[in-house]
């Protein structure tokens, strides 16, 4: 906009030059009155947008000495807002940090002054929490194992100490919960031997003698799965995918086999979760691929 005005203003100042210079070479030149009354129209029409220029163009740089000062102004504001919340916030660190300190003398002065009194309101508490605990292994070892985890009793038997009543207790809940543990892993003859004579050694109450069946049926379960995989990696090698009616043919035939596993070892998810990831695993294989290999789930077992 100011850019405009500048080339107007250029522009009449030419029409005033042209002007003058017209008045003064022909000034001695007999000039028409329509001539002259027209020249001396231009001439005013150009005096008064000089003038109107002249005010726009005063008032254009009063406007932006005006906004440099605002600009100014504002930044020096701003600059001392910072300041001042930067203060604010030292400030008040400051008085959190003399807080603190005259909270830990208070707490240093307090256990200086009574000693005996804080080392008996530790041990206090120390005592309360094991007879919580103690009072916790007053239960039947089933209602233990039904509410705890191995890594609980591994914490409680530190707190009790081994040489405690209880000791035995919480060692006999550990024995049930590794014997668990046990079949989760692939099968190892010596190690459920070893897990099930020392299920022998503790309380034959309902969940022991469970556990101690689906230990005892292991080996012929990891068998009979044993010889499903191998049987439908024999069947893959002998049908071949090659149009719906061969797909749902192989389909039929590995939901028959596993569902007859199934049925016939009564076997449940949660008892062997090592096998049940297994067939979990070549389930999902089949519905993605029913060609695909199952010959990496044998490395397996």
């Amino acid at each position: 906009m100011l850019g405009l005005k500048y080339k107007t203003l250029f522009v009449a100042f030419h029409l005033l030059f042209c002007s003058i210079s017209y008045a003064q070479t022909e000034g001695t030149v007999s000039i028409p009155l329509k001539d002259y009354l027209e020249f001396k129209n231009q001439k005013d029409i150009c005096d008064s947008l000089y003038r109107n220029l002249s005010i726009e163009f005063q008032k254009q740089i009063n406007k932006v000495v005006s906004d440099s000062l605002e600009l100014s102004k504002f930044k020096i504001e701003n600059q001392s807002l910072k300041q001042s919340e930067l203060k604010k916030q030292n400030d008040q660190l400051l008085k959190s940090n003399d807080s603190l300190s005259i909270e830990s003398s208070k707490k240093d002065s307090v256990i200086n002054k009574h000693p005996n009194e804080i080392i008996n309101a530790k041990n206090d508490g120390i005592n309360q929490i094991k007879e919580k605990i103690r009072n916790y292994y007053q239960r039947p070892l089933d209602e233990l194992i039904e509410s705890s985890s191995e890594d609980i009793l591994d914490r409680d038997l530190i707190i009790l100490g081994n040489g405690t009543q209880f000791a035995e207790k919480i060692t006999d809940a550990k024995s049930y919960f590794q014997a668990k543990e046990s079949l989760s892993r692939k099968y190892d003859q010596r190690d459920i031997a070893r897990h099930l004579s020392n299920m022998n050694k503790l309380a034959q109450t309902k969940k022991v003698k469970e556990l101690k069946d689906i230990l005892n049926q292991y080996s012929d379960t990891y068998v009979a799965f044993t010889d499903l995989v191998n049987d439908l990696i024999a069947w893959d090698s002998r049908i071949i995918v090659i149009d719906e009616n061969t797909r749902n043919t192989k389909q039929e035939y590995i939901t028959k086999v596993t569902s007859a596993f199934i049925f016939n070892y009564q076997f449940r998810y949660e008892d062997y979760p090592y096998i049940s990831n297994l067939l979990v695993e070549i389930i999902d294989q089949k519905r993605k691929e029913i060609d695909s290999d199952l010959t990496p789930i044998l490395d397996k077992l």
